[in-house]
């Protein structure tokens, strides 16, 4: 064979294996390209492209901190896309996704030119193309609407032309350079490390060139001269850009509130281990990985050890990101290092491995060791299909796992109706189905109070941004008053993971209105309710709350019917309140003539059954209390909405729990703050004496330091005029200088009603000039003038330990008069010392209906 045939045939041999890699990154990236719906992250990209009303805005950090290139392709690929496909459908995602798949496959050839150009052979090209194709790391942002294979593509193809710019001057190679490097800076902002980098490399080059003598002086004259012009209409090109990545810096240096761990040095090590494992949890498999991946580097450098220069290049742009970042993030007191942003550092990382492989002279050595990474990488590859993450948050910085959004919107596009209205427990939800699936649809983030708008903004510093995307949350009582029908989807960062307070919206959704469907998708909880029957602002209910521990609140409907009106997921004579919430006991009452209370005066007998139906025998204590009627926290209403200092407080300590209300109204407050911030309750009672009583935190200090005075007001209300008239109820200072800290019940005042509509008002104030001071605010109640003891401010009618034996139950009955009114709540609480876990019911039992529960 002549040498020409050989090298033609060798030359045909890269190309075929070239091609067979590219395919097999190919079919990688199809598969399952649109099996997960588009999450937030890609929400964000498609709702920012599809809302700017002209492109020149996305430079404009009070419009967006998206940068613009990728924005403008998503833009147009969409446009394109809606031509044959429905928005919010597989196919669209699909198409969708194909714009960073395509872009990704691109990446394999490109790899292998940059290996290739950096050491002179076919070899480490061909690997680090395989390396790139077989990854889970790069298999991710493949399939993701995101600008991360775009800022590959432009920076690989930056690289090529920045080596053969310094060998070999051609114009045409400057220029390319100029321009990958400008889009790159408009593409993804972290390229401005790309930029870094390479300035870095010129720099070698420049120190290596000058070792050599003075007889190129001319030419490194030139390309000097040329690189200084480069980098200029680099600077002058790209200024916008920049402007914009210098604003960004600085909010995103203002955050004060983090969602990742705090960043530790290993995190580059992990980085490293994810461009190899992706995400996945097989520690098996990642660390036979991270073991080879070091051999085959520190062999690389020994192989590239005689081209200095190239060797100093591939070690620049693989380190000096992922270092200069750790620097950065541990300098801060907000981190926001995430693996993703050094996807063009993993590039240079498989040629250093590829150069390490082809040091291995035999051939079946070279196919052994890249077996070793294929063999490995295919269990990453997947978990990455089943969507199965790290546990550790470390090991994902930036990765999330992607609840079924578009099954969610589907169900609700298929039960529209006029009238209805979504809102979102989190902003995570709201991108994908506001700007994409739902996009012609009412919809709102929600909150409780102003903190919740705060604390987002506090994560992440863009609340331009935020409002232009309408993602601010709004209260929760405000977007309720929109809707004849409110869906609620629940999703969190960690699905596994819902934090306490989205206890908060259902309970309150279930206090005012009807819940008619619960229905789960993977990562997402949706919730119907009907709002269209509250009738008005002070809503009676035959059973207000049933605390399952760590479960929802459900309330039922009345006195307008009967308990069997209740909602059927919770329906009466039912243990289980909803599919998700697992009951630790059972509790059922009723009265002790089968159900219906006497329509005379008189006491009746209550009659309890407490069931065990776990293996183990518990310790239970069971407490009773009785009043005419009472205020939960989940009930009150800010005043002032702008200036609201209380949100709800769920206590993660067990020793702060109250066993009678798990969720309890917090405030604080500074020396002269305003003092009209302020809740309040309308209420409806009977004419007659009352006492008022508030469950409160007491502090026992030697001085207090610590406790705000709360204030309560009386209010009449007319259904014309409003408030009319106003009187002072009592107020209380929750500190002690002696006796027992906890929770207590604390009389607030005396007072009698005319049986008119009434508003309890309640004001925090700091009157002892505290630099902070607070308050927690449970339950109030209001019990007859004449019943209540100067010795027992609020006593349990009954209080009893016992212990439960497993499969059994225990009937206590204690004795109730109803006196002068139609009325009259009941609170069980019944608590497990030894797992410190508590149930409450809370019931009204109502003249001429049965108990709340049965």
């Amino acid at each position: 064979m002549r040498v020409d045939d050989a090298s033609r045939w060798r030359f045909s041999r890269a190309t075929m294996a070239l091609a067979a890699i590219t395919l097999l990154a190919l079919g990688l990236r199809l598969a399952h390209l649109a099996t997960a719906s588009l999450w937030y992250d890609e929400g964000n990209t498609l709702g920012v492209a599809a809302w700017t009303p002209y492109p020149w805005r996305l430079l404009d950090t009070d419009w967006t901190a998206e940068p613009p290139l990728f924005l403008i392709a998503t833009y147009f690929w969409f446009a394109l896309g809606k031509l044959f496909v429905a928005p919010g459908t597989y196919a669209c995602d699909f198409w969708l996704r194909l714009l960073p798949c395509l872009l990704g496959v691109a990446t394999v050839p490109l790899s292998y030119r940059v290996g290739r150009s950096f050491t002179g052979q076919k070899g480490p090209g061909l690997v680090a193309a395989f390396l790139v194709a077989l990854s889970p790391f790069h298999l991710f942002y493949a399939q993701e609407l995101r600008a991360y294979t775009s800022m590959l593509v432009l920076a690989l193809g930056a690289m090529l032309f920045l080596v053969s710019a310094l060998r070999r001057g051609r114009r045409r190679d400057w220029a390319g350079l100029t321009i990958l490097l400008t889009l790159s800076l408009y593409n993804h902002y972290s390229t401005v490390w790309l930029v870094i980098v390479f300035n870095l490399c010129f720099l070698v080059h420049l120190l290596g060139r000058l070792s050599v003598g003075l007889k190129s002086m001319g030419d490194l004259g030139r390309q000097t001269l040329r690189w200084s012009l480069s980098q200029i209409v680099v600077a002058i090109l790209a200024f916008p850009a920049l402007l914009q990545v210098w604003h960004i810096n600085r909010m995103t240096a203002a955050m004060t509130a983090t969602w990742y761990p705090p960043l530790r040095w290993r995190a580059g090590l992990l980085t490293i281990k994810a461009f190899f494992a992706g995400y996945s949890p097989n520690a098996a498999a990642y660390y036979v990985l991270s073991a080879a991946a070091f051999v085959c580097v520190a062999a690389g450098l020994i192989a590239l050890r005689r081209r200095r220069e190239e060797l100093v290049f591939l070690l620049l742009i693989f380190v000096t990101p992922i270092v200069g970042n750790l620097a950065i993030w541990h300098s801060r007191s907000f981190s926001f290092y995430e693996h993703r942003l050094f996807i063009v550092s993993s590039v240079a990382c498989f040629v250093l491995v590829g150069a390490g492989v082809c040091m291995l002279r035999r051939p079946w050595g070279r196919v052994a060791a890249i077996g070793v990474f294929g063999a490995a990488m295919l269990p990453c590859i997947g978990d990455y299909y089943a969507e199965r993450l790290h546990p550790l948050t470390e090991h994902r910085l930036g990765a999330r796992v992607k609840a079924d959004l578009r099954s969610a919107a589907e169900h609700i596009q298929s039960n529209w109706k006029e009238g209805d209205y979504l809102a979102h427990f989190s902003h995570l939800t709201y991108p994908s189905m506001a700007y994409y699936y739902l996009s012609d649809r009412q919809q709102s983030t929600l909150s409780f109070t102003r903190h919740d708008e705060l604390g987002l903004i506090e994560s992440y510093a863009f609340p331009n941004s935020w409002r232009h995307l309408g993602m601010l949350p709004e209260r929760l009582d405000v977007v309720a008053d929109r809707a004849a029908r409110l869906w609620l989807a629940e999703s969190w960062w960690e699905p596994e993971e819902t934090p306490p307070w989205a206890q908060l919206y259902t309970g309150w959704l279930d206090r005012h209105g009807v819940r008619e469907e619960n229905r789960a998708f993977h990562a997402v909880t949706l919730y119907r309710y009907n709002l269209s029957r509250r009738p008005g602002i002070s809503l009676r209910v035959a059973q207000v709350a049933d605390w399952g521990y760590g479960g929802a609140v459900v309330y039922m409907p009345g006195p307008g019917g009967s308990v069997s009106d209740a909602p059927p997921i919770a329906p009466a004579g039912k243990d289980v309140l909803t599919t998700r919430t697992p009951l630790d006991f059972g509790l059922r009452a009723s009265t002790a003539n089968n159900g219906a209370l006497p329509s005379e005066k008189g006491a009746h007998a209550v009659r309890l059954v407490i069931g065990n139906p776990g293996p183990q025998p518990r310790d239970l204590v069971c407490r009773v209390f009785e009043c005419v009627d009472a205020i939960d926290p989940l009930a009150f209403t800010r005043a002032a909405p702008e200036q609201d200092r209380w949100f709800p407080l769920i206590h993660a300590e067990s020793h702060l729990v109250d066993d009678m209300e798990r969720i309890t109204l917090g405030m604080s407050m500074r020396r002269g703050d305003p003092p009209d911030e302020g809740l309040y309750a309308d209420m409806h009672l009977a004419p007659g004496a009352y006492r008022a009583l508030a469950r409160m935190w007491r502090e026992v200090r030697a001085q207090n330091d610590f406790r705000a005075t709360l204030r309560f007001t009386l209010c009449t209300v007319s259904e014309n005029a409003g408030i009319v008239a106003t009187e002072p109820l009592g107020e209380v200072t929750p500190f002690a200088v002696a006796g027992s800290q906890g929770w207590a019940w604390l009389p607030i005042g005396s007072f009698v009603s005319s049986g008119a509509p009434q508003r309890l008002a309640v004001t925090a104030h700091n009157d002892s000039g505290l630099a902070k001071a607070y308050a927690d605010l449970g339950r109030i109640v209001f019990v007859r003038a004449d019943s209540l003891s100067s010795e027992e401010p609020f006593g349990p009618v009954l209080e009893t330990a016992f212990t439960a034996d497993p499969q059994s139950e225990r009937e206590l009955i204690f004795s109730s008069s109803l006196g002068k009114e139609l009325s009259r709540r009941v609170d069980v609480s019944v608590y497990d010392q030894n797992a410190r876990i508590s149930r409450n019911v809370n019931l009204y039992i109502e003249r001429g209906l049965r108990l709340g529960i049965e």
